[in-house]
């Protein structure tokens, strides 16, 4: 931003609009921007440059509604508690991720059947398009295989022409209800907002 009606200093831009983790740093010595800060401030001063609209500006889209499900762990509890006691035995951070990890996944797995019924609920009573988003292989591996030919299963590793051919085959087959994907690929870059309702599977959610 230098010679930038900004600033002609970035690491006074920096301090000004950003807080930065001070003990994080990248390979070329910089320290890692945590978030940003006097945001209005910013917009203020790019306010002849920038044109900002919010979405609400733009879009006529209905209200969203959130509902939070609870579930048992069932027979996923002893698997769950194993793995709560590793975790509060072990010092090492990393391990602890790892642990943690694992505890998320077998907590999102005991959320399968619950969720299911709940869909199948949803579709009797006439809902068309269903998502289902989990962060974890191993649950939407479980859907997959439930729904069958009634859903599309996106997974990470198809190609970009098979993904979008899948969504293509989600919003013009009636005979697909549920579209299963990976948040990292299928919660970015893809249009579902002809869809009705969604399930965000991971842990705590």
């Amino acid at each position: 931003l230098c010679h930038h009606l900004l600033g002609t200093n970035y690491a006074l831009f920096l301090r000004r609009y950003t807080v930065q983790d001070e003990n994080k740093f990248s390979k070329d010595g910089s320290t890692y921007t945590k978030y940003a800060i006097n945001l209005p401030e910013l917009h203020k001063r790019t306010s002849n440059l920038i044109v900002r609209r919010t979405k609400k500006e733009v879009l006529n889209l209905p209200s969203k509604n959130y509902h939070k499900l609870l579930f048992e762990l069932e027979d996923y509890k002893a698997e769950y508690d194993d793995y709560n006691s590793a975790f509060q035995r072990q010092t090492k951070d990393g391990d602890k991720y790892t642990i943690d990890v694992h505890q998320r996944i077998v907590a999102s797995k005991a959320k399968v059947s619950g969720i299911c019924n709940e869909i199948e609920s949803l579709i009797e009573n006439g809902v068309k398009k269903i998502i289902i988003f989990s962060p974890w292989t191993e649950p939407l591996e479980l859907y997959a295989k439930y729904f069958g030919d009634r859903a599309v299963y996106i997974k990470n590793s198809l190609s970009h022409e098979k993904k979008r051919n899948l969504r293509k085959r989600f919003k013009s087959d009636d005979s697909v209800f549920v579209n299963i994907g990976n948040i990292s690929s299928e919660g970015t870059s893809s249009n579902l907002q002809f869809s009705h309702t969604m399930f965000i599977c991971g842990f705590p959610m």
